[in-house]
């Protein structure tokens, strides 16, 4: 056997010797409670408690629920409404019926290092109220200090309905008007902090605009959006934000953080909505949690496009922000049932993989790292010979003697 053919065998060895340790280190890894479940758990069911409330409420007020809510959760609104806004995917709105996805975010604060009573920062459209109602059941049981901002439009089957939208629903959660859930969800502070009516520039404009079979559309999502608006200037903790213009918008609600929220240390956005995420190419930023970089120069914010939301400029600042949207790709990265056939148990850890923490026999790695390193010193030593020797068999090699 020539040694191009021996070191060629070595290398192969070694892969396979690799290929093998990984497999075996999978294979031995170990499953641990995390140190956070019981805190998960809790939001979990809080969140489910709240599900509950609403589904009742709806029930109560013979609310209909949608043809397509096939599990009967009361969380899915219709397909068309005079607040639908944009166009949504159902079975991601399916999805986001689970109160696992309160583990999910605390394990987004837990990823942040965050404490009980830090500021955190969350932005809500009216597109996905169970995942709001989860994120919202996930900084109580954390014990943070919320800021929440909401917007009242929604695409297709999100909180559509013109007399319960999402802000009437965290009205209702909260304990706000003369009817009160069967028993306490959320406590008062947790109610929105600030809310405007979504849809075109932040201020329903597009209402109505999917009702294309109602000649009297636009004269009737006018009286919805006076109706809506009322009612979240009734609420005397609510502040009804509505600035057309959206830098302007998003400047004002910095003005309002500043003043009410100065110390934010983590921002969730859930949804679409254009205070959130910005508006053109700015909107277009991942799902799940992102680590800030180092964008912060003495103070100063780097690279500000003017079309940036709230998102982006929390994380240009340096703080950590997380983004629920994507939900076929953020249910496959937390192990949550995508479009699932059945209803989630609030108790049932196995769905979602944030209740636990992986460990793996590091001796395994170990041996890998020292065989690897004694195949690639082997290998240098065939290599030189091998150098060396053909360098000897050369036609103009002469050898010198003294």
């Amino acid at each position: 056997m020539t040694k191009r053919a021996k070191t060629a065998l070595v290398l192969c060895l070694w892969l396979l010797f690799v290929i093998l340790s990984v497999a075996l280190c999978d294979a031995t890894k170990t499953l641990s409670d995390s140190p956070h479940q019981a805190v998960m758990l809790k939001a979990t069911a809080l969140a489910q408690r709240a599900f509950d409330e609403i589904k009742y409420y709806k029930q109560r007020h013979n609310i209909a629920f949608s043809d397509e809510d096939l599990l009967q959760t009361g969380l899915l609104g219709q397909e068309f409404s005079y607040i639908v806004t944009t166009d949504g995917v159902l079975k991601s709105k399916r999805t986001s019926v689970n109160p696992h996805w309160a583990a999910v975010v605390v394990s987004m604060f837990v990823k942040a290092k965050l404490q009980p009573g830090d500021q955190v920062l969350m932005v809500f459209s009216g597109s996905f109220p169970a995942l709001n109602v989860c994120a919202v059941a996930a900084g109580e049981a954390y014990g943070l200090d919320m800021c929440l901002m909401g917007s009242v439009g929604a695409s297709n089957f999100g909180a559509t309905n013109e007399d319960f939208t999402f802000f009437d629903m965290m009205a209702y959660l909260c304990g706000y008007g003369a009817e009160q859930p069967r028993q306490k969800v959320f406590d008062k502070q947790s109610m929105l902090d600030c809310v405007s009516l979504g849809g075109g520039n932040d201020c329903g404009s597009t209402f109505g605009s999917y009702m294309i079979w109602d000649d009297n559309a636009s004269q009737t999502a006018e009286t919805y959006r006076n109706q809506i608006k009322q009612r979240i200037e009734a609420v005397p903790s609510v502040t009804f934000v509505e600035q057309s213009n959206f830098q302007q918008n998003i400047a004002y609600r910095l003005e309002y953080l500043q003043a009410n929220a100065a110390d934010v240390k983590f921002m969730l956005n859930v949804g679409g909505s254009m205070v959130g995420l910005g508006i053109g190419l700015s909107a277009h930023i991942e799902s799940g949690y992102v680590s800030p970089g180092i964008v912060v120069n003495n103070g100063a914010l780097v690279n500000v496009d003017p079309n940036d939301g709230l998102l982006q400029r929390y994380l240009q600042r340096g703080i950590p922000v997380a983004s629920l949207l994507n939900m076929q790709g953020m249910a496959e990265q937390y192990g949550i049932p995508y479009d699932p056939g059945q209803l989630p148990s609030p108790t049932d850890m196995g769905q979602s993989n944030v209740y636990f923490t992986t460990k793996y026999n590091f001796v395994i790695p170990v041996v890998a790292l020292i065989v690897t390193l004694l195949v690639a010193v082997l290998f240098c030593v065939l290599r030189v010979k091998n150098k060396i020797e053909v360098k000897q068999n050369e036609r103009n090699h002469i050898l010198c003697r003294r």
